[in-house]
């Protein structure tokens, strides 16, 4: 039988969306009997994106068979079901006819590592997997809230622990205030931690001395200790890094130190071999806004990741994912809606799957008090009203009707939360759900 044959069956008991492009890939690659790395390899596409994809394959098509498929056996038991006439097994229904989904609760936060719910947008995968391979490397995966951040950090760091990294992630939205209060406590927390995570005790009595400040202390732990104990490279994950900010000083300190942790790897001695061992991971919502020397920033050195919203074929692949009928009418709507924002897409299309409404009433009620987003825009006004100059400045690009021209750094903070878009240096709002409901509580002010 021909691979177009089988699928062609297979169309006959999936429902839509089933079978995306990715896994119509795998599934034709696979008949031919050719494993995820070399798929990988001939498509273009990163290891774990071809794996993960071939996962979710399986897994659909278990479902529809009603038995454990897997890469191994799936041929024979498409050739047997085909030979009789595919006994009809389907995805069973509930009572009302809808498809019951794996849904992505909660929706606010890391999509479990088997989410057929994760949206791969090559080669943003790829690209960050293979710069944290690197000796000494620094990856800064930079976006706006809700973009994804974590989930892709997630599928990273599953990635390298097959070449027996070790993997530490580290999210300071974890620390108690307690430890903020001093650059000394807040890096000896953070030597802890490390520590524990390799399974090593604290050496504190040995490797710190009050009479050097916090951070060359804070280095000396690393290489005399925590890099010395282990042959394998340590791929550190630090998420929300931005969170940081509020404490300037604490901020100012560390950031400056793993820019010189990166440097230090390069410097081609042997203490750089030491450190080729670590390599960072700096997750961050918003850029510094401290005022750092460009040359004690990491924030301009290394490889910079940043995530792209979904695009219109993206948004309607999901659609189909969730089992609307009208995956392109819909993908159309919402991008025109949210502009492609991973979060805000997803909650939409949760709540049409759950028949919570029509994609109209969406719309009607999209900037409502009792509408699915009024929480998150209640937030978004919250975190804005920090900062009236900001407000000021949003207020002019909603009100108008054609691009503005604002102050560059007004501008920049603006774009990194995710407000607004920049067409050659002139602002508009980064989607019609923005627009209107910034338009409506600032027009006042």
């Amino acid at each position: 039988m021909r691979v177009e044959e089988a699928l062609e069956n297979l169309y006959r008991i999936l429902p839509p969306g089933a079978l995306n492009s990715v896994r119509i890939l795998v599934f034709q690659k696979a008949w031919e009997g050719k494993g995820y790395e070399e798929i990988a390899l001939e498509s273009g596409y990163g290891y774990d994106y071809i794996r993960t994809a071939g996962f979710q394959l399986w897994q659909v098509l278990s479902e529809a068979l009603n038995e454990k498929v897997t890469k191994k056996n799936f041929r024979a038991l498409i050739l047997q079901r085909v030979a009789n006439q595919w006994t009809p097994l389907r995805i069973p229904t509930t009572d009302t006819g809808r498809i019951p989904n794996q849904l992505p609760m909660p929706l606010d936060g890391q999509l479990p590592l088997d989410s057929p719910f994760y949206v791969y947008r090559p080669p943003t995968e790829s690209l960050c997997y293979e710069a944290t391979l690197q000796p000494g490397a620094l990856v800064r995966i930079k976006a706006a809230s809700q973009m994804g951040k974590t989930s892709l950090l997630a599928r990273v760091l599953a990635q390298v622990r097959q070449h027996q990294f070790h993997t530490i992630i580290l999210n300071l939205q974890l620390i108690d205030e307690s430890v903020l209060t001093e650059s000394s406590r807040f890096l000896q927390w953070f030597c802890a931690v490390v520590a524990q995570n390799l399974q090593l005790p604290n050496q504190f009595e040995t490797y710190w001395n009050d009479l050097f400040g916090a951070s060359y202390n804070c280095t000396n732990y690393f290489e005399s200790y925590l890099l010395t104990r282990t042959e394998h490279p340590i791929v550190l994950a630090l998420d929300r890094v931005d969170l940081l900010f509020d404490h300037s000083s604490i901020a100012a300190n560390f950031l400056r130190m793993l820019r010189a942790w990166y440097e230090q790897a390069r410097y081609g001695d042997e203490r750089s071999k030491l450190w080729q061992k670590l390599r960072l991971v700096v997750v961050y919502a918003t850029e510094v806004y401290l005022p750092l020397n460009i040359n004690h920033s990491p924030f301009n050195a290394g490889v910079l990741i940043e995530l792209p919203r979904f695009s219109l074929e993206q948004v309607q692949d999901l659609a189909g994912r969730y089992g609307l009928d009208n995956a392109r009418e819909c993908a159309q709507q919402l991008m025109e809606l949210v502009g492609g924002k991973p979060y805000l897409v997803q909650l939409a299309l949760f709540h049409l799957q759950q028949q919570n409404g029509t994609l109209e009433q969406l719309r009607q009620t999209a900037t409502a008090a009792n509408g699915i987003y009024s929480s998150h825009l209640w937030h978004q006004l919250g975190q804005l009203q920090q900062y009236p100059e900001l407000v000021a400045a949003l207020k002019q690009v909603v009100l108008s009707a054609t691009p503005v021209e604002l102050n560059p750094i007004l501008a920049f903070k603006l774009h990194s939360q995710g407000l607004i878009q920049l067409q050659d240096n002139h602002a508009v709002p980064s989607c019609k759900l923005y627009r209107q409901y910034f338009t409506q509580v600032l027009a006042t002010e």
